[in-house]
């Protein structure tokens, strides 16, 4: 009887537990950047009362005889998918599609430079005006930072209300002839291994752990400048790639990917042109006869490896041409076959040559 009342208790508190958080995240419904919290159980550990034996016939028992002793809260996880977008009339109000987190300065860090920095969904921002100029800022003064990690301000030359920011986060003001023109300066969004690993210190404010992995700026500018520094820091950390080939390479890509940029105005544009910006669908296909690599791919893999790119070989290309929406493969009963067809032209192939 004690037994049975014990486990029921723990089956008790661990429920309280998961009804706690979902009143936690009933009350942030209307919290910016919040992400949904569920609670993951476990059992406790089983008492044996008869392990596998033998009858009194000698026949061996198929089972042994084991009673559980309840349950618990293994993990309370945050679930970091992509929210609702509100609309706002706010210039400075931002909102990352798809995986990141802004970066903010903390303004009380340890010293030690393990929490110099803390992240947020939180995009709801302000051009507040310190001591240097105006500085980018959340709704509690602490500076948003940049891709290069630095507070975003800008000094007296600049009128805050004539300052943009377009949809890759650029930072633009116009010139004399009013065209918007960027200011070198890029909103910094990074990314982690592990996000369920990151810390929460309140105010929708996170911090990175040795669970999260240290946090990965993927803005291609920033990675262009990565130095021999930057390949021993990633190189020496837990979870992250250890081969200096592709570390170099993707560096040097990034460099590339710059210079399509530069020539084409942006690789979407570059990489849509083998399509005539037109999304593929090769017949046989969506019945399941998709290949690892086509005609297509090749094509494009041999542009870029002219171009100075590396480890673009037709296999991966055609998985990114894949993902991108140039070639879409979904059969025809997914949502996602539709749905990438109402985005963008549509191309109907009837050979595919491999």
């Amino acid at each position: 009887m004690v037994r049975s009342l014990y486990t029921a208790a723990t089956g008790m508190m661990a429920q309280q537990t998961n009804v706690d958080t979902i009143a936690n995240n009933l009350s942030n419904v209307n919290t910016v950047g919040y992400k949904e919290e569920v609670a993951s159980f476990k059992t406790l550990l089983y008492q044996n009362l008869q392990t596998a034996t033998t009858s009194a016939n000698g026949e061996e028992k198929p089972v042994s005889a084991q009673v559980g002793l309840g349950s618990r809260i293994s993990a309370i996880t945050s679930q970091y998918t992509q929210g609702a977008l509100n609309a706002s009339d706010s210039n400075t109000d931002f909102a990352i599609a798809g995986d990141g987190f802004f970066a903010i300065e903390n303004p009380n860090p340890t010293g030690d430079g393990t929490d110099d920095t803390l992240y947020t969904r939180n995009g709801n921002f302000y051009f507040a005006v310190g001591t240097d100029g105006v500085m980018l800022s959340t709704q509690d003064g602490y500076a948003v930072l940049s891709s290069d990690g630095q507070p975003i301000v800008f000094d007296a030359q600049y009128d805050a209300s004539k300052l943009s920011i377009d949809a890759e986060g650029n930072i633009m003001y116009p010139d004399e002839n009013n065209n918007a023109q960027s200011t070198g300066v890029k909103i910094g969004v990074y990314q982690f291994t592990n996000t369920s690993g990151l810390d929460k210190t309140g105010d929708s404010y996170l911090m990175a752990t040795d669970a999260s992995g240290i946090a990965l700026n993927e803005d291609v500018d920033a990675v262009a400048k990565y130095t021999e520094t930057d390949i021993e820091r990633i190189m020496s950390t837990d979870g992250m790639l250890k081969s200096r080939k592709k570390i170099e390479a993707i560096i040097n890509n990034a460099q590339a990917f710059q210079r399509i940029q530069d020539e084409f105005g942006s690789f979407c544009d570059y990489i849509w042109a083998f399509t005539n910006h037109k999304t593929i669908i090769y017949e046989g296909h969506s019945e399941g006869r998709v290949p690892a690599k086509n005609e297509l791919s090749t094509r494009i893999s041999k542009d870029l490896k002219k171009r100075g790119f590396k480890f673009v070989g037709p296999v991966t290309i055609y998985s990114h041409l894949q993902a991108s929406g140039l070639i879409n493969d979904h059969g025809k009963d997914c949502p996602c076959f539709n749905e990438i067809n109402a985005a963008n032209p549509i191309m109907y192939v009837s050979v595919d040559i491999e």
